[in-house]
């Protein structure tokens, strides 16, 4: 995961999104989501994974902030589907 946000960070967010966006994204990335999301393998996150982040979140941040993790976190793994780094699952 680590590396892919990065990759992120630099392929999309920096040039479909204003510089203040990017900043706020970047922090984000490096303030919560690497530190617990970070060594996980892309193909292998879950979404218990995902479940849990944002409960634990909720315990020191607004549901709001909590929000804007997963729509940006939402967003990345979306595009990594896109762009094929990983697989859709059907249901």
């Amino acid at each position: 995961m680590s590396d892919y946000l990065d990759y992120w960070l630099k392929s999309y967010v920096k040039s479909n999104t204003s510089p203040n966006t990017y900043r706020g994204y970047e922090q984000i990335i490096r303030v919560h989501l690497k530190p617990i999301l970070g060594h996980i393998k892309l193909q292998e996150l879950t979404s218990l994974q995902l479940q849990n982040y944002y409960v634990d979140k909720l315990e020191d941040l607004s549901a709001q902030t909590v929000k804007h993790h997963h729509r940006l976190l939402s967003k990345a793994l979306n595009d990594a589907v896109d762009w094929e780094f990983v697989n859709k699952m059907s249901p």
